[in-house]
């Protein structure tokens, strides 16, 4: 689900953008700033939050593991904050018409 909000009704428009997705089992969240190019084009740029697997504080990347160990043992789930762009196209008419 994403909600927009664009500022102006002439042919070129900014506005922001939030996000939430809904289909996984943990949430993910996104904001954006998106630019608006005649009803037809937007380019959007933000910040994307998600869970993802991070090392425990006690093990680091390249060192040996010398007893069998679960990836439960090994990882937590963290938030961390990614960057997107994306550019979206409208194939219909224009929704003030």
């Amino acid at each position: 689900m994403n909600l927009q909000y664009a500022k102006t009704d002439v042919g070129f428009a900014y506005g922001g953008s939030l996000g939430l997705e809904t289909n996984s089992a943990t949430p993910t969240v996104s904001a954006g700033f998106g630019l608006h190019f005649d009803y037809k084009i937007q380019l959007l740029a933000g910040i994307v939050m998600h869970q993802t697997p991070t090392l425990f504080p006690e093990f680091t990347i390249g060192e040996p593991v010398t007893s069998l160990l679960s990836a439960d043992q090994l990882t937590r789930n963290t938030y961390r904050g990614d960057v997107f762009i994306s550019l979206n196209f409208r194939f219909d008419r224009n929704p003030r018409e």
